[in-house]
C-alpha cells in the first residue's frame, strides 16, 4: 500500500465530513450554508402551519372569512394565496400598508 496515497485519501475523507459555510472557498455557487437550510426549514414550517390553519377553517366552515372582522375574503386573493386569514383591509393593517377603502 502506498502510505502517502492512503493518507491523502484519509485527509480528503476528513475534509468532506467537515461542515462547510458560505465562506469556504470550496463551496460552489448556489450551495446553501447551514443558516440557509435553517431558513428554508423555517419557511417550510410556516407554510405548512398556514395550510393547517386553512384546513381547520375549512372543516369549521369558516374558510374564506377574515379572522378579524368575519367578512368574506375576496376570491381573487384566495386564489392567489389559499392560506390567507384576513381580508385586504386587515391584512394591509397588519403589514402597515395603506388601507384600501
Amino acid at each position: 500500500m502506498d502510505w502517502a496515497k492512503g493518507s491523502d485519501a484519509a485527509r480528503g475523507a476528513r475534509a468532506c465530513s467537515q461542515p462547510q459555510t458560505a465562506a469556504d472557498p470550496g463551496m460552489g455557487p448556489g450551495v446553501l450554508d447551514v443558516e440557509g437550510y435553517r431558513g428554508l426549514l423555517r419557511s417550510s414550517e410556516d407554510a405548512l402551519d398556514a395550510v393547517d390553519r386553512a384546513l381547520v377553517q375549512l372543516d369549521e366552515g369558516s374558510y374564506g372569512t377574515c379572522t378579524e372582522c368575519g367578512l368574506a375574503i375576496d376570491d381573487a386573493r384566495l386564489e392567489a394565496d389559499p392560506t390567507l386569514q384576513q381580508c385586504a383591509r386587515h391584512d394591509a393593517a397588519a403589514t402597515d400598508a395603506p388601507l384600501t377603502p
